[in-house]
């Protein structure tokens, strides 16, 4: 299975219409007033409709950060053309908020879900058990981000040490539940990180300038489409071996 590749804090069309056609498969972004703050992606409504309109195969998905009622933010959807919504585990938006997006087709991605080295699996997704009907397309996890080299660390260490978490505790929840998976990606690791992660639905990427962050997971845009370069190249290859055998 091809995994679903997912881009946060796109900000211009120019990224979007690139990164979709580098092979990524939801192109999201976070609404808000932009600011002069150097390292601020946020996008207006308008800048939302434009990156919409640039955008072919790509689903386009939007972080609504400043909800103003149901009938509000339910218009703000279509008309920024949002395939997907992108809401935090913290902050699960009301039944009928979700019931009423899932009735025109629009699911939900839950983000802000952490899982470090000492968590147990069971909790990962705990915050969610009391809900119902939450209309999820995905459940987007952030591991390690606490740790530098968390790569690294997770292959490494983590095995040396058997209550700790393990690739295989992540593999066994994704059997369960459609996980898209945050680690410090880069050129070096990415197909081995791939490779070891069968179970999971795909692997999601932050645009920001990460030298004038505390996020280790926040990623370059030149690291980014050098990365898609990369699972390009891999698909192509893999495409190839498979042509061979038929």
């Amino acid at each position: 299975m091809t995994p679903i590749i997912k881009v946060d804090r796109v900000c211009s069309p120019e990224e979007a219409a690139e990164l979709q056609n580098l092979g990524a498969d939801i192109i999201s972004v976070s609404l808000g007033e932009q600011s002069e703050v150097e390292n601020n992606r946020q996008v207006t409504e308008n800048m939302a409709r434009t990156i919409r309109k640039s955008l072919v195969n790509a689903k386009f998905c939007g972080e609504i950060t400043n909800q103003a009622g149901l009938d509000h933010t339910i218009s703000l959807i279509h008309h920024c053309g949002f395939d997907l919504i992108q809401a935090s585990a913290i902050n699960i938006p009301e039944l009928t908020f979700r019931q009423t997006a899932s009735q025109s087709g629009i699911r939900f991605i839950y983000s802000g879900i952490e899982a470090s080295y000492d968590d147990d699996p069971a909790w990962i997704l705990s915050s969610f058990d009391e809900s119902e009907k939450l209309e999820a397309a995905y459940f987007q996890v952030d591991l390690l981000s606490d740790v530098e080299g968390s790569w690294n660390f997770f292959k490494n260490e983590c095995p040396k040490y058997s209550e700790e978490l393990q690739i295989d505790d992540i593999n066994q929840i994704s059997a369960q539940y459609p996980l898209i998976i945050s680690l410090d990606f880069s050129v070096e690791n990415i197909v081995e990180i791939i490779e070891h992660f069968e179970n999971v639905q795909g692997f999601w990427f932050t645009l920001g300038a990460c030298q004038k962050s505390n996020d280790p997971h926040l990623i370059e845009y030149s690291e980014l489409v050098n990365i898609l370069k990369i699972l390009n190249k891999q698909t192509s290859q893999i495409k190839w071996e498979n042509a061979l055998l038929n």
